[in-house]
């Protein structure tokens, strides 16, 4: 577990990226584009939340938004721009175990669409094969005649 009181306060980061505050604490969402401020910085480091889009949530979960990071990155960026934020070992086995789902799920992902490719290649060396069925020659003769079909020859 992060200790939340390592973690810099919500103000502070919006700032330190460079957007403004109002004085009842709202601010432009940089997530969408909009004319007047809909998202509330909450005090004492309690996160955000943007009425216009839904976006909310705590420091790390504007900072992986933000900068479209994972959970991992954005514990880095927030700790090389503020520093000090102190992972416990459990914290760290999380970001293990969602760095291995994520890899296992890119390598399923990736084997699924080849076992999708070799279906169809099988299936078109099949069709190549086979005879065309008389349902093909009846549905080319409808295409032939159809008005919409030009034929120059060959």
């Amino acid at each position: 577990m992060i200790c939340r009181s390592s973690l810099p306060k919500m103000h502070r980061v919006v700032e330190c990226y460079g957007y403004k505050i109002s004085r009842h604490g709202y601010m432009k969402c940089p997530f969408h584009n909009e004319k007047t401020p809909s998202l509330k910085i909450y005090p004492e480091g309690k996160g955000f939340y943007c009425f216009g889009c839904g976006a909310g949530g705590s420091v790390i979960d504007f900072v992986m938004k933000l900068f479209s990071l994972d959970f991992h990155e954005a514990l880095k960026r927030i700790n090389n721009d503020f520093g000090g934020i102190a992972e416990t070992p459990k914290v760290r086995r999380k970001i293990i175990d969602i760095n291995k789902a994520k890899e296992t799920i890119k390598k399923n992902k990736e084997h699924k669409e080849d076992i999708e490719f070799r279906q169809l290649w099988l299936n078109h060396k099949k069709l190549r094969k086979s005879p065309p069925h008389e349902e093909f020659w009846d549905n080319l003769e409808k295409l032939l005649n159809t008005e919409d079909f030009k034929y120059d020859g060959i």
